[in-house]
């Protein structure tokens, strides 16, 4: 699934493709991508508008059009926009919208497995749409300090990687992160998080931002090609490397289940993990 790091190349790609453009037209071929939606708005929020920029919020795209309204999408499991630069011939079977630029481009949203949702909402309004309503700081553009996260974790019964992941605390940090960044850290993923020490605690606050900044560079170094596909490369030290060495210590990865997500860890670098094992 896309998180942080993964919406956020998107975001720069989609800058560089359609801020200061056009959009002449568009198609919506999937009709499940705004499912239950009322669209009547859509054409004159969208056709022949300019976009202003393209930003994000936690996993969340957004494109400012010159009508006040602004395009919001969430990528879900398998989504991603594409750019076109010379269109020719039928698009891609998976693409589920396209944005015809005046220049002659298009930009198509993709998606496999059918998960990503659009919105068109006013921007002066956008937090009144309930995807966007509850959404904590963002972890890269507003990251959580230490003193916030100390109230955090004292204030929960959850385990600190249940804790992190909830988008409501802190936007932006999925599955993947959450492993990452509590390898990184020392601590088991399922450690109650009212139990960290101080020090455990600004390790989190201070790795947090830097690994989505190593994150974020490390897979943009090439197309990005979500993990499990055709093509993709695992830039991570353990996620999906269970029965491989630690690459600090050589002990075994062990993949276990945390908050019901498969979560992965070094049972040597991150002392008391637990959790349910699973087998691979």
């Amino acid at each position: 699934m896309p998180e942080l790091p993964e919406v956020e190349i998107h975001t720069r790609n989609l800058r560089q493709w359609l801020e200061g453009k056009r959009i002449a037209d568009y198609t919506v071929t999937d009709p499940l991508l705004v499912e239950n939606q009322d669209t009547s708005h859509w054409p004159a929020a969208l056709r022949q508008r300019l976009v202003l920029q393209v930003r994000r919020e936690a996993k969340y795209l957004l494109i400012d059009l010159d009508s006040d309204h602004t395009l919001v999408a969430h990528l879900r499991m398998t989504g991603r926009f594409v750019h076109d630069p010379y269109v020719a011939g039928e698009p891609h079977k998976f693409t589920r919208l396209i944005l015809r630029l005046g220049d002659g481009d298009q930009v198509r949203f993709e998606d496999r497995r059918r998960f990503g949702r659009v919105w068109i909402a006013r921007t002066d309004s956008l937090h009144e749409l309930p995807e966007l309503s509850g959404l904590g700081p963002d972890a890269l553009l507003a990251p959580t300090s230490f003193e916030r996260l100390r109230e955090l974790t004292r204030a929960t019964r959850r385990s600190i990687k249940t804790l992190l992941m909830d988008q409501h605390v802190i936007g932006g940090i999925g599955n993947i992160c959450a492993i990452e960044i509590l390898y990184r850290a020392g601590i088991a993923p399922e450690t109650p998080a009212a139990t960290l020490t101080d020090e455990q605690v600004r390790k989190i606050a201070q790795l947090t931002p830097e690994f989505l900044e190593w994150a974020i560079a490390m897979q943009s170094r090439r197309e990005l090609i979500y993990i499990g596909e055709k093509g993709s490369e695992n830039v991570f030290s353990i996620y999906r490397r269970a029965g491989d060495a630690c690459p600090r210590c050589s002990t075994t990865i062990v993949r276990s289940v945390v908050g019901g997500r498969g979560t992965y860890h070094c049972p040597t670098c991150q002392p008391g993990a637990g959790g349910n094992t699973v087998n691979e």
